[in-house]
């Protein structure tokens, strides 16, 4: 086999690896935020008994330690499948709202693609079928000569969810001024 083969594989095997390790993490996230599942405990005959949490998490909170893992982890598959068929996706930067689960997994592709970004949690809200997520977008830009720099984007998420847990509309807003600069600053028209 020649070595773009062998290079192809191997890429193949880290994309699977990180897609496994991703999934472990939403697992693992799923777990640690999901306090509303039944505690076992071992009765002395080896039977078990099922108890409730004392203080229970709202369900909400179970669907975004999911969703905010795909967005920590930049996974746009885990990110779609999170959301409904015909889920509606509006960044209000002035560009059109994206609809539907695959537009949407292309659309984050693309996005994870062209910039390099993470999160920070600033404030979250919950009500009886949506979040509201205060939080930082903290980008990694260059200047037009190279010269590297971070950005800090102050941004608000507002999450529908529907009765079976899907993401239904999720209707992102950025502060203007910050972006406009930040942008402005690496030369990336927007």
């Amino acid at each position: 086999m020649d070595r773009n083969g062998t290079r192809q594989q191997r890429d193949s095997a880290e994309r699977q690896e990180r897609s496994i390790s991703r999934r472990g993490l939403l697992v693992g996230a799923a777990a640690a935020g999901a306090l509303t599942a039944p505690l076992l405990r071992a009765k002395p005959a080896g039977a078990t008994e099922t108890s409730r949490c004392e203080t229970p998490a709202p369900p909400l909170a179970a669907i975004f330690e999911r969703y905010h893992v795909g967005w920590e982890t930049r996974d746009p598959d885990l990110i779609a499948s999170l959301h409904s068929e015909d889920t509606i996706f509006w960044l209000h930067d002035g560009s059109a709202p994206v609809t539907g689960r695959e537009a949407l997994r292309r659309h984050c592709a693309e996005l994870f693609a062209k910039f390099d970004f993470s999160l920070v949690t600033d404030r979250m809200l919950y009500g009886e079928d949506h979040w509201t997520l205060a939080w930082t977008m903290v980008l990694s830009l260059a200047e037009p000569d190279g010269s590297p720099f971070t950005a800090r984007v102050e941004m608000l998420d507002v999450v529908t969810v529907n009765a079976q847990g899907e993401v239904v509309r999720k209707d992102v807003y950025m502060n203007g001024k910050q972006s406009r600069e930040a942008f402005a600053r690496a030369g990336i028209e927007r």
